[in-house]
C-alpha cells in the first residue's frame, strides 16, 4: 500500500499568488516563459505551464497575453529593450561622440551574445519574428533620427548625409550582431571589425564635409 501524506503546504513548483498590477503581472509572465525557455525550450513553455509558475490560472494568464505567440512577442520586445537601455547607460557614461560610438557599438554586441540563445529560440517563430522587425522597425526610425539630429548639431554635415551615415553603420552592426547570434563568428572579432568600420567611416565622412566647410569659408574670405 502506497502512503499518501496530505500537506497543508503549497507545493515547491507553484509560485505564491500575489495581487500584481497589470504590468507587473505582464513582466512576471514574461519573465517565467524565459526561464521556462532557457532551461527546457520553446515546446515546454506552454501557457498552462507559465501559469502555473506564476501562481496565476491559465484563463488568468490569457488575460494578460491573449495567446502563446502575444507572450512570446512581449517577451522577445523585453529583450531587445534590455539591450538599448544598457546601450544608453553605458553611453551617458561619456561627453565624447566616438567614446559614445565605442560604447554603444560594444555594449550592444556584447549583449546581442548574451541573449542570443534565447533570442535565436524565439525568432524561429514567424509571429515572433514579425512582431519584434515592427517594433524594431517604430524604435529604430526614433534612435536614426536622434543620432542624426545629433550629427548635425554637432559637426555641421547635411541632414540627409547624417541620416545615410546613420543607417549605413547602424546596419553593418545588425549584421555583425546576426552572424554573433548565429554562431557564425565569436564576439571579439565581430567587434573588432565593427569598430574598426564604425570609427573610420564616420570619421571620413565627418572630415571631408568638415574640409569642405573650411573651404568654402576661405573661398568666401578670399
Amino acid at each position: 500500500m502506497r502512503r499518501v501524506t496530505i500537506s497543508s503546504e503549497r507545493a515547491a513548483s507553484r509560485r505564491t499568488r500575489t495581487r500584481l498590477k497589470p504590468s507587473e503581472r505582464r513582466k512576471q509572465l514574461t519573465e517565467v516563459a524565459k526561464e521556462i525557455i532557457l532551461s527546457e525550450g520553446m515546446h515546454a513553455a506552454t501557457m498552462k505551464r507559465i501559469a502555473a509558475q506564476a501562481g496565476v490560472s491559465e484563463t488568468q494568464a490569457y488575460n494578460y497575453f491573449a495567446s502563446q505567440e502575444k507572450l512570446f512577442v512581449a517577451l522577445a520586445i523585453g529583450e531587445t529593450a534590455k539591450i538599448r537601455a544598457a546601450q544608453m547607460a553605458d553611453v551617458s557614461q561619456f561627453k565624447d561622440h566616438y567614446a559614445q560610438v565605442i560604447a554603444s557599438t560594444r555594449t550592444y554586441l556584447r549583449q546581442i551574445d548574451r541573449r542570443s540563445d534565447l533570442l535565436q529560440m524565439l525568432l524561429r517563430n514567424p509571429q515572433v519574428r514579425a512582431g519584434l522587425r515592427e517594433e524594431n522597425r517604430k524604435q529604430g526610425n526614433t534612435d536614426r533620427n536622434v543620432h542624426a539630429q545629433h550629427l548635425v548639431e554637432l559637426y555641421g554635415i547635411p541632414w540627409e548625409v547624417a541620416v545615410g551615415c546613420t543607417v549605413i553603420l547602424s546596419r553593418l552592426c545588425g549584421r555583425a550582431a546576426k552572424l554573433i547570434s548565429d554562431k557564425r563568428i565569436m564576439l571579439e572579432p565581430a567587434e573588432r571589425m565593427c569598430l574598426a568600420i564604425v570609427l573610420r567611416g564616420s570619421r571620413g565622412v565627418i572630415g571631408a564635409y568638415r574640409d569642405a566647410a573650411r573651404r568654402s569659408q576661405g573661398s568666401h574670405a578670399a
